[in-house]
Order: C-alpha cells, then structure tokens, then sequence
C-alpha cells in the first residue's frame, strides 16, 4: 500500500515494515529522510482522516493507528468474547464519514464504524454490521474491498458481492451508537454491473463513480443510476484487477492496478 498525506510525506505498507518517507525541497539535492518501523504484518490499506491521523489495515493484525506524539502504534483486534471489538483481523479498507466516524471493512466479518466520539478512548466501542439474509437493508456481502464518502456525504461499499450506497436521510450517523441501524441499497451484476466482485471506486469530477472488479471496469452514472462496462477488448490490461490498487491524481486522471499492470 502507498499513501502521501496531506503534509507531503510518503508512507508505504509492507509485509513486516511500515516505511516513512519525508521528502526534501525540491532541487536540496537531498535524499528524502527514511524512517523504517518493523511491524510484524502486512500492512496492505493505509488511511490518512480529516484530522491528520493515519491508520492501516494489516493481514491478521486488526487496525493500527499512528500516534505522533510517542511516535508508536495503537492497534485495535477482533476480540471473539467482545461484540464491541473490531470485526475482523484482516482489514481490507478504511473510510471516513461526514461527520467523522471511521469506517473499516474486513475480509470476511462485515463492516466496523469507530464512532468520532469513541476515537481517543483507551477501550473504544467499535460498531459492527454484518450481511443479514433476512434483513433487505443490510450490507449485501462481509467482503469489504472499499470504501468512499463522496462529497454529498453518501457512503459508497464495493463487497465481495455488488456495489451498496447508504444515504443517511435520518441523519443516524451524526450520532451513531449501539443501537443504530444502517439502510443500504444494493446494485449487482443483474443491474449492470460487470461483475459481483467489485474491488475499488473513485470519482471523476463529473461525478461519476469508476470500480475496478473480478471482471474489467465499470463506470457508474449516479444520476440515471446506469452503467457502462468496459473489459480487456476495450484496452485494460486485463478483465482481472487487484484490491487496494485504485487511484485518482490531482489532474483527475484515474490509475486502477491488475496482474499486467
């Protein structure tokens, strides 16, 4: 995983390392300062939040956060005696609402939302979504690859099975708690999506959503809710792409990763 936060510095996730990258002003002619941290696992999603905190996603290791001021990471595990706990070991994504609640996915458990609210606290209380086949509102499969809050505020999952969208009409997640239930509406492969497995999504600044899936690209028109699907014919690299591999540069032109490149 790679992420430059907002202060220019560079971060990279590895299996076993964490590594910090602070570059130099251009044309010093000095190398960027490079800080190693040894973390025993793959750290493969890294997060940087409204507020500057930056948190990652690893392989069996559960959530970390960086703390600046010790300069050390704050991990948060699944606990099977707590219900409160993270989901899931293996964190696949990181995302942040509106109002500040962190949203994290796991690989096979479902979905965590870290209040704001529980953010500082020693023992916070994560609260946890799951797929629920008798439940029609839930999230529509435990994979979650990624995450995207667009700038109306609506919440955007691509699963291990379709893409689902949570608009809060209610306003639950301004005070989100134990208690609260989440509406999600879902699109799959039979509304026109190339494929159930959808991988990333970002917007382009007409704001229309791009995923990458098991099965080539699709582009999303929020406001006719129609897509249009491209695969390896079309010129990708191939139909396959790779979780965690999306990316959209300041210009606007938008990088999705795959086994050919």
């Amino acid at each position: 995983s790679l992420l430059q936060r907002r202060n220019g510095e560079v971060w990279i996730g590895s299996q076993g390392y964490i590594t910090r990258l602070i570059p130099e002003p251009a044309g010093s002619g000095r190398s960027p300062r490079v800080t190693r941290y040894q973390k025993g696992e793959w750290t493969f999603s890294l997060f940087e939040d409204s507020k500057g905190t930056l948190w990652g996603g690893t392989w069996d290791g559960g959530l970390w956060r960086f703390d600046e001021a010790s300069q050390a990471f704050v991990n948060y595990l699944h606990d099977p005696n707590n219900p409160n706990s993270l989901c899931d070991n293996i964190v696949w994504s990181i995302g942040e609402d509106k109002h500040g609640n962190l949203w994290v996915g796991g690989h096979t458990d479902g979905l965590s939302i870290l209040p704001v609210s529980e953010r500082n606290k020693p023992n916070p209380r994560f609260i946890n979504f799951e797929y629920n086949k008798d439940d029609k509102n839930s999230i529509s499969n435990n994979t979650i690859n990624a995450i995207y809050c667009d700038p109306s505020g609506t919440m955007w999952l691509a699963t291990g099975r379709g893409l689902n969208k949570m608009v809060d009409k209610d306003n639950v997640l301004a005070n989100i708690n134990q208690k609260s239930v989440l509406k999600f509406e879902k699109y799959f492969k039979e509304d026109g999506l190339p494929a159930e497995g959808i991988l990333g999504i970002v917007e382009d600044k007409a704001g229309n959503l791009w995923m990458s899936s098991t099965s080539g690209i699709s582009k999303f028109n929020v406001s006719d809710t129609t897509f249009t699907n491209y695969s390896e014919s079309d010129g990708l690299q191939s139909d396959e792409f790779r979780e965690n591999a999306y990316f959209v540069n300041p210009e606007g032109r938008i990088f999705f990763g795959g086994p050919n490149g």
